[in-house]
């Protein structure tokens, strides 16, 4: 009896306290979302240091842009280290802009950076890696493969890296010859076409300059 009694009051201390947790990071995230950094950081910083996940992707990621605080790449590093342990995307997506930016005191590595964020990506959800897939791919002249990561942030109807992928094709264009150059090209006027047509004002712009220069 006594027995059952214990079992049942520690599984209602943990459900409470699994609520009060999940309460809590509710509202931290809501003034982390609404860009009230420095509310955010003090509890933020606290659910981190009490293992949760996603507040240690989100401290890691309040470290390296400094929101809230001082910026401090070491300890955006240390946080989202912790969090990658647990597969959290977040930390994985600081860990590869840590790799591809040579932040943190370490040499730019483009392996590592493609790595992190593909990891990244594969959770789903993180438009944010996704686009920094796709750029980092524009960066490493693998235009096939932003292309793919671009028609998949369109699919959610986020355009942000139309304008950076056409601009990227229309210099391959410039730098070949031949059906080569006419198919990159053609690839840029068509993302171009998508960001235009979404109101995108870069690819306006970017679209404006093609048919005026010609």
């Amino acid at each position: 009896m006594i027995t059952r009694f214990l079992l049942a009051l520690t599984v209602a201390f943990f459900v409470t306290s699994s609520q009060a947790r999940g309460s809590e990071l509710d509202r931290v995230f809501d003034l982390y979302y609404a860009d009230r950094y420095e509310e955010a950081f003090p509890p933020m910083l606290s659910l981190a240091q009490s293992g949760v996940a996603e507040a240690q992707g989100a401290i890691a990621r309040m470290f390296l842009n400094g929101w809230g605080t001082s910026k401090d790449e070491r300890a955006a590093f240390y946080w989202a280290s912790r969090g990658a342990e647990s597969k959290e995307s977040e930390s994985e997506a600081v860990l590869g802009y840590i790799h591809w930016a040579g932040a943190a005191g370490f040499k730019q590595d483009y392996a590592k950076s493609l790595y992190w964020y593909e990891r990244a990506v594969s959770r789903g959800g993180n438009l944010g890696a996704l686009r920094s897939l796709a750029l980092l791919h524009l960066e490493l002249t693998n235009p096939d493969k932003a292309e793919a990561l671009t028609e998949r942030l369109v699919s959610k109807k986020d355009f942000s890296t139309v304008f950076f992928l056409a601009s990227s094709l229309e210099q391959l264009a410039s730098q070949t010859s031949g059906e080569e150059a006419d198919e990159y090209l053609n690839k840029s006027l068509k993302w171009a076409q998508v960001g235009a047509s979404n109101d995108d004002p870069e690819s306006i712009r970017f679209l404006g300059d093609i048919f005026f220069w010609g």
